[in-house]
């Protein structure tokens, strides 16, 4: 089966760097739950392997993916400090507030704020 997911996601990255095929190569690398594949995909949205670094949102897929909330959510602070620095607030909501308006972020501790999952208030 791993040489499935290799094959799938040599071919994945092969193909470039659009939405669709970073999509389905995060998919591909969450199902396989490998560190060798895990180490490929996050080199090539890095830019390690072509020189290109990609949207830093598909690390933050990868690692949900992966169920990593931890390097998720330091990938998501990363995303919504530059973001503010841009003045671009809405995005904020689409990077704490994927899943169901629960908060994916569980406990991380950053020199601009702290975040703890909890759920939003129901109305």
């Amino acid at each position: 089966m791993h040489g499935q997911y290799h094959r799938a996601l040599s071919l994945f990255l092969q193909c470039g760097g659009d939405k669709r095929v970073l999509d389905a190569a995060v998919d591909v690398v969450g199902k396989a739950r490998n560190d060798k594949l895990t180490q490929m995909l996050t080199n090539y949205l890095m830019g390690d392997t072509d020189g290109v670094p990609k949207d830093p949102n598909y690390i933050y897929k990868l690692h949900m993916a992966l169920e990593n909330h931890t390097e998720a959510a330091k990938a998501a602070m990363a995303i919504a400090i530059k973001q503010q620095k841009l003045g671009n607030y809405q995005v904020l909501l689409f990077i704490f507030f994927p899943f169901g308006g629960v908060l994916v972020v569980r406990v991380v501790e950053s020199p601009y704020m702290t975040c703890v999952h909890s759920p939003l208030p129901s109305s």
